[in-house]
């Protein structure tokens, strides 16, 4: 992003479709935001740029939008698929995190919490940090019991809690 490189009439994205396998609710998004910057890059001074995009999925919205420039497309797919599947901006999702040394008992303690507040638990993407696992769960509602959640996480320094993640991996 922001970057202008002087004659540049050609730009070619191999592969453009990988990111929308990343267990995200906002790949679509994040693939159209790369997509169109990166076509950005072509043909900005006299000359009239190209942009090729290879891609697997040609029929995704998302690339359909972007090969086309198309905000209106992405936004009106986008906010249809978040309506229906009560992602935000209609729901709210906090991702709590349990980190260990131990990849048993961090998902043991995720568990737990899971019986406490319900949810779903799963591994993250990278489970393994600097030499600890990550464990999340997510919590997805229309308003949460924050003092609720506060009480249980504040046991243990372990939890990380973020509000309306960036990503969800």
């Amino acid at each position: 992003k922001g970057l202008d490189i002087e004659k540049v009439d050609l730009v070619a994205v191999i592969m453009a479709d990988i990111g929308l396998h990343i267990p995200d609710f906002r790949a679509q998004e994040q693939i159209f935001h790369t997509l169109t910057q990166v076509a950005g890059r072509a043909g900005r001074r006299k000359s009239r740029g190209k942009v090729i995009i290879q891609t697997y999925v040609p029929d995704n919205f998302a690339i359909k939008a972007a090969s086309k420039h198309d905000y209106k497309l992405m936004y009106e797919n986008e906010i249809t698929t978040r309506e229906k599947l009560s992602l935000p901006p209609f729901y709210k999702i906090i991702k709590l995190t349990y980190t260990d040394a131990g990849f048993d008992k961090a998902k043991r303690k995720t568990e737990e919490m899971q019986k406490e507040l319900g949810g779903t638990t799963a591994p993250a993407l990278i489970a393994k940090k600097g030499g600890k696992y990550h464990y999340n769960l997510f919590l997805k509602a229309k308003n949460f019991d924050k003092q609720r959640i506060k009480e249980l996480t504040d046991k243990d320094e372990n939890w990380r809690i973020d509000v309306d993640p960036m990503t969800t991996v």
